[in-house]
C-alpha cells in the first residue's frame, strides 16, 4: 500500500495501517509486513475524537473562562 493510495482515499498511511491490523478494512490481508488491499474495497471514514458542538471543559474550567471572557 503506498501513499498514493492514502491520498486517494483521504486516510493517513498510519491510519490505514491501524484500520487493517483492527479489520475495518475488509478484505485486506497481510503478506509478510505489507498489507494488500483488494482495489474494490470501501474504506470506512475516519473517526473524530472530539464530538462538534459539545462543550469538553469540565464545569470549573467553564467558570473560569467565563470570567476571563467577562473581564476583556
Amino acid at each position: 500500500m503506498g501513499s498514493r493510495v492514502c491520498k486517494k482515499i483521504e486516510l493517513s498511511v498510519r491510519t490505514t495501517y491501524q484500520y487493517s491490523s483492527l479489520g475495518k478494512i475488509k478484505r485486506a490481508f497481510l503478506t509478510g509486513k505489507a498489507w494488500n488491499i483488494p482495489k474494490d474495497v470501501v474504506f470506512p471514514q475516519k473517526e473524530n475524537k472530539t464530538k462538534t458542538g459539545k462543550n469538553l471543559l469540565p464545569n470549573s474550567l467553564n467558570k473560569d473562562v467565563k470570567l476571563f471572557e467577562n473581564a476583556l
